[in-house]
């Protein structure tokens, strides 16, 4: 210890094992609250939040959703004017109906062999979330929004750049926001999330209601194999 240059090492040693013990253990968290959030979105048996779709277009309105989803594959979408859908996933298949609740009407659709895709967009909000990985790629600091302040995280996978914003008092996710490079201006906000409450699997069902009717159009397509003349007949399915 005689020799300057020994003493200045183990200084600096002593300093860095200081900082890093702070961080550890008394700094702000950040990494720590954003792996945490994370964790609970992977392991959430159930989950709920409000969505709002930008469309991108000033002619188009923004749309608001709230969306329900319960492992291993269920979701419910419900948007302001009542609109309901219900979808369930089961391994490479999927079916789901839509219900007119104003016009008690309700319409069956059917996908089979859907194709994994890398690059989901705006319409997967949900299972985007669940696998975000377990660190950022930034940290953003404290912002408010909303009138609350947030700290947030940012992560970049494949097109998808998602931003999320966690309430430091509480380590709860607060708001998380979405943009694809795909899909330009057709952003995705959501807020209001609850993990792990009871939701009963009658939102889930894909039976109708007793006192709705068919609307006259059902929707079935092998997703391998789909051709033009699905397409068109998908949209006229929609229309």
């Amino acid at each position: 210890m005689k020799n300057g240059t020994a003493k200045l090492a183990v200084a600096a040693l002593i300093a860095l094992a200081v900082v890093l013990g702070l961080s550890v253990f008394t700094g702000s968290g950040q990494s720590t609250a954003y792996a945490q959030v994370v964790d609970l979105l992977q392991k959430a048996h159930t989950m709920t939040f409000s969505v709002v779709n930008k469309t991108g277009v000033d002619t188009m309105p923004t749309v608001r959703t709230q969306i329900a989803f319960k492992q291993p594959g269920s979701m419910r979408i419900t948007n302001v004017d009542g609109f309901v859908t219900v979808a369930q996933a089961s391994g490479d298949d999927l079916q789901g109906m839509n219900l007119i609740p104003l016009q008690k009407k309700y319409a069956r659709f059917e996908l089979s062999n859907i194709p994994d895709n890398p690059n989901p967009g705006p319409y997967v909000s949900a299972e985007t979330l669940r696998s975000l990985p377990a660190q950022a790629d930034e940290a953003l600091g404290q912002t408010e929004i909303d009138g609350r302040l947030l700290e947030g995280y940012r992560v970049r996978q494949d097109d998808t750049t998602t931003t999320v914003w966690i309430d430091p008092a509480t380590g709860e996710l607060a708001r998380a926001e979405m943009k694809f490079a795909t899909a330009p201006g057709m952003d995705v906000i959501l807020t209001d999330f609850q993990f792990d409450i009871h939701l009963d699997d009658g939102l889930f069902s894909l039976e109708p209601p007793a006192d709705c009717t068919p609307l006259g159009a059902e929707f079935q397509a092998d997703a391998a194999a789909m051709t033009e003349a699905d397409l068109i007949a998908f949209l006229r399915f929609w229309s």
